[in-house]
């Protein structure tokens, strides 16, 4: 599946109680159907799709992507007894209309805020100067 339009980013975060789960990451895949788009409302059979590579699970590790009509990731099924996928989903909660907003705004260039933010906790003019240094 690709996800739904209104998450900008996935992101997963691994957290395996040791490296034997690292084969159990998140799978990218590509449509065996040339130019298959998706809205990511829905899940899709995997024999759609080749796979192109597995994340691996990794204690600690993260695996990241930008979502897109044509980001088509998943897990696919464990069949080890005794091995399970824990898996948690963060969401922020926030709705504007009883929607979740879109990004739609590019994000700030590295250190844009940087004086704002070390104003409000204290550093003054020089202090902030030496920082920048």
């Amino acid at each position: 599946h690709t996800d739904i339009r209104s998450r900008a980013v996935s992101a997963m975060f691994y957290l395996p109680p040791d490296e034997s789960y690292q084969r159990y990451g998140t799978t990218l895949y590509l449509p065996k159907e040339s130019g298959f788009r998706s809205d990511g409302n829905s899940h899709l059979s995997f024999d759609r799709f080749d796979k192109v590579e597995t994340t691996p699970c990794k204690p600690n590790s993260l695996f990241a992507f930008a979502r897109s009509d044509t980001s088509f990731h998943g897990v696919e099924p464990i069949h080890s007894p005794g091995i399970e996928r824990d898996v948690r989903v963060v969401r922020t909660g926030i709705k504007i209309d009883g929607r979740a907003p879109t990004v739609d705004t590019p994000p700030p260039q590295l250190g844009e805020h940087a004086d704002e933010i070390l104003a409000s906790l204290g550093y003054d003019a020089a202090a902030r100067a030496v920082l920048r240094s």
